[in-house]
């Protein structure tokens, strides 16, 4: 479904949402520490584990012209389909939606609808396999719970 496409692109906007919700600023630097934790083991696990996605079938789908076809002919020419496990928007978003609902339940709420949009968008747009997304929602629970939580609990 090329459409989503669009909200895959969504986590940049997603990921400063902390910024602006979070009021603490220790609490703004350790979630950002806790953002590079995750992509740093992202990053390993991308080396370890190296995966693909085989969009071949897709190709058909996507419209030849109008913003939609630009769109995804722009996402798939700067977010090849290599390196998917785990997927990082998903652990990014994951991890701004837990900091987010820790400080804040009603904005918590809303950010969980918008990282279940990205997440089911990881599949839509042909960018991640359902294992991929699992893996980015445990990594970030574990950067989460291991690190962020005790944290801003030792603040």
């Amino acid at each position: 479904m090329p459409f989503f496409a669009i909200p895959y692109l969504m986590l940049l906007t997603l990921l400063v949402v902390p910024l602006i919700v979070v009021k603490s600023d220790e609490h703004i630097k350790k979630g950002v520490e806790a953002y590079f934790g995750v992509i740093l083991t992202t990053f390993a696990m991308f080396i370890l584990i190296p995966m693909k996605m085989d969009r071949g079938e897709y190709v058909a789908e996507v419209p030849e012209s109008g913003i939609i076809g630009s769109v995804v002919e722009w996402l798939w020419s700067v977010d090849p389909p290599y390196n998917t496990f785990p997927s990082l928007h998903v652990s990014l978003v994951c991890m701004a939606t837990m900091i987010i609902y820790n400080e804040n339940r009603k904005y918590g709420m809303l950010m969980i609808l918008g990282a279940a949009l990205l997440t089911l968008s990881t599949f839509l747009a042909k960018q991640h396999f359902i294992v991929d997304a699992i893996g980015g929602c445990i990594l970030a629970w574990l950067w989460f719970k291991y690190y962020f939580l005790r944290k801003i609990e030792s603040i």
